[in-house]
């Protein structure tokens, strides 16, 4: 459910990378915890 970086406030383009763009939705422990 919760696969997407974006919830991590990390953008992807070309293949890159980006963060701290806008603010993370949930915490990365709970990101990683529901992996």
């Amino acid at each position: 459910m919760l696969t997407n970086p974006v919830y991590l406030g990390i953008i992807k383009h070309n293949g890159e990378s980006y963060e701290g763009g806008f603010p993370s939705i949930v915490s990365r422990a709970t990101f990683e915890a529901v992996q």
